[in-house]
């Protein structure tokens, strides 16, 4: 599994590292710094283009 986790401030996600390596779940989170709907519309984008060229019949 997998987290993303989204926001325009790295500060809190700092923060809160110490705490996510200690669990050793860092490999898991992906921090995007950026407001949410343009990150939100890049992921839905990317997940869209995964989900057409992995249904692709070569």
């Amino acid at each position: 599994m997998q987290i993303t986790a989204i926001d325009i401030s790295r500060e809190y996600y700092e923060i809160g590292l110490p705490f996510i390596k200690e669990a050793g779940v860092e490999h898991k989170i992906d921090f995007i710094e950026s407001d949410a709907v343009p990150a939100l519309d890049k992921l839905v984008h990317e997940v869209r283009h995964q989900l057409i060229n992995g249904f692709q019949i070569c």
